[in-house]
C-alpha cells in the first residue's frame, strides 16, 4: 500500500479489479519525453529557489537523461505496480539516485504534472498535424490544363484551316 500515492489512506489492500482498471501506463508511456523534460525544468527551478541543493539537481537531471535513453532503447525497467509514466520515472529515478530523486516531487502535484505533460504532448501533436497538412499541400500535384490549340488571327490562315 505504501508504494501507491494514495496508499496511506486505506487499511485494506486494493481490489484486483481496481488494480486492473486504474493504470494508464499503456496510454501515457507516450508522454515520457514531456514528463522528463518537465521534470528537468522543475528540478532546475527547485535548485534556483534553493529548495534542492545544486548537487542534487545535477543528479536528478543526469538520472532523468539516463531514464530517457533507457526508454528509447527499450531497456527501461517498467514494473507491474507502475500506474503511469510519472510513477515509473519517479520510482526508477529514486531507485537509482536515492533521496535526491524523491525531492523531485517537491512543490508539484500529480495533477499539475499530468496536465502539463498532456498539454505539451497535445501541442506537439498539433504541430505535427500542421506539418503533415503543409507537406500534403506541397506534394500535391498542381493542376495542369491541357493546352488549347491556338487559332491564328490572320483571316487567310483561318480560312485555310477551316477547310
Amino acid at each position: 500500500m505504501a508504494n501507491k500515492p494514495w496508499g496511506g489512506r486505506f487499511d485494506a489492500p486494493t481490489d484486483k479489479s481496481v488494480e486492473e482498471f486504474t493504470p494508464s501506463l499503456p496510454f501515457d508511456v507516450r508522454l515520457y519525453t514531456q514528463d522528463i523534460s518537465c521534470s528537468m525544468a522543475h528540478a532546475r527551478m527547485l535548485g534556483k529557489v534553493g529548495l534542492v541543493p545544486t548537487s542534487d539537481v545535477e543528479k536528478i537531471i543526469a538520472g532523468l537523461a539516463q531514464i530517457e535513453k533507457d526508454i528509447e532503447a527499450g531497456e527501461f525497467p517498467f514494473a507491474p505496480g507502475d500506474e503511469d509514466i510519472h510513477m515509473a520515472v519517479e520510482r526508477v529515478l529514486t531507485d537509482r539516485i536515492g533521496e535526491p530523486g524523491a525531492r523531485l516531487h517537491t512543490g508539484r502535484s500529480r495533477n499539475d504534472q499530468v496536465a502539463t505533460d498532456l498539454r505539451l504532448w497535445a501541442k506537439e501533436q498539433i504541430g505535427e498535424l500542421r506539418r503533415t497538412k503543409e507537406t500534403k499541400k506541397t506534394v500535391r500535384k498542381p493542376v495542369v490544363k491541357k493546352p488549347e490549340p491556338s487559332v491564328p488571327h490572320d483571316p487567310i490562315v483561318r480560312k485555310q484551316l477551316s477547310r
